[in-house]
């Protein structure tokens, strides 16, 4: 995200280490959040107190970075040139130019909005499909197959040459389900003329409601019995389903997708992470044969906002005759 955005790095692949405790403090921020963000008055006595402030760590860190390399662009001390090479931050002083209301500060929080929201879901989903591959060996030589015998014109491929591999969305799509990596209620409020729901109940104006994206996704009168199960082929076509049925049938599938929201409220980051997603998963597998250090342990996750995982040791093995280049 930093490359994108400002087209820096924050350095944790290069240092090997948290950069100024980004990752950790964000953890801790999304224990207290998921906490306290149902019973919000709370939040008045802690974060909020203006004596003693009891919260979480701020992103202080984080934030400094983001107006460092905003300044340094206009400084033109980062020798950016945007014609090689646009990222958001282009787009953010082009939009500063066009409207006299954004302000320094606003493109700002415009670059801290990109970076730190962007980041944790992006790795969550990453991190569950590398597993559910190295706990399925047989889908992960599916989709090796599926890379292999495909051209690409660029490397690493680009999205366009990726996003309708069918096997490799069906992989995609399979992992966010069964991990979606926001697993608490997504809470919306009934309008004023009321809902009514296709079973009949009427939910009055004002109610609250909401659906967790993890029960969703594992709905058993939609998935079937084995919801539960890592399956990328219930997204494929089956032998002897027609056009017209699997359609219909996927539909109702995608109908629980919940992952990045629903409708108006959707993550304006969407189509962002799918990019991250599938440039990144496609060039791992095809580079690597991936495999869990201990394949019998199980990862441990957390829910707090976020679902995190942890204890996922893996080992990674240059595939023979692997592409690097343009093939």
């Amino acid at each position: 995200m930093g490359q994108t955005t400002f087209s820096a790095e924050f350095g944790f692949l290069r240092t090997g280490a948290d950069f100024e405790n980004c990752i950790s403090h964000s953890e801790q921020a999304h224990d207290y959040v998921a906490l306290i963000g149902q019973i919000p008055f709370l939040d008045r006595l802690l974060d909020k107190n203006p004596v003693i402030r009891i919260g979480p760590p701020t992103f202080s860190a984080a934030i400094a970075f983001a107006a460092k390399q905003y300044h340094r662009r206009i400084s033109g001390e980062d020798k950016h040139d945007p014609v090689k090479s646009r990222d958001f931050l282009d787009d953010f002083l082009h939009e500063k130019e066009m409207d006299d209301q954004i302000d320094d500060t606003t493109v700002i929080q415009w670059l801290i909005r990109n970076v730190l929201p962007g980041t944790d879901t992006v790795a969550i989903e990453l991190r569950a499909i590398v597993y559910y591959l190295c706990k399925h060996p047989n889908a992960q030589k599916k989709l090796q197959q599926e890379l292999d015998t495909t051209t690409f014109a660029t490397w690493p491929p680009a999205y366009k040459e990726v996003q309708h591999l069918p096997y490799l969305e069906a992989v995609i799509t399979e992992a966010c389900r069964l991990h979606p990596a926001i697993s608490l209620s997504l809470e919306r409020i009934v309008p004023a003329e009321g809902y009514t729901l296709p079973d009949g109940k009427f939910l009055p104006p004002g109610t609250i409601v909401g659906i967790n994206p993890a029960v969703a996704g594992r709905h058993r009168p939609t998935f079937g019995e084995d919801a539960d199960e890592f399956r990328p082929e219930r997204w494929l076509q089956h032998g002897g389903e027609d056009e017209a049925a699997f359609k219909s049938r996927v539909a109702k599938l995608k109908d629980t997708e919940f992952v990045f929201g629903f409708g108006k409220r959707c993550c304006p980051g969407r189509s962002l992470a799918l990019v991250e997603i599938f440039k990144i998963v496609s060039a791992l597998y095809i580079t690597y044969d991936i495999t869990l250090m201990d394949p019998e342990k199980e990862w441990k996750i957390r829910n707090s906002w976020l679902v995190r995982q942890w204890d996922m040791d893996v080992v990674l093995k240059k595939r023979g005759g692997s592409r690097s280049r343009t093939s």
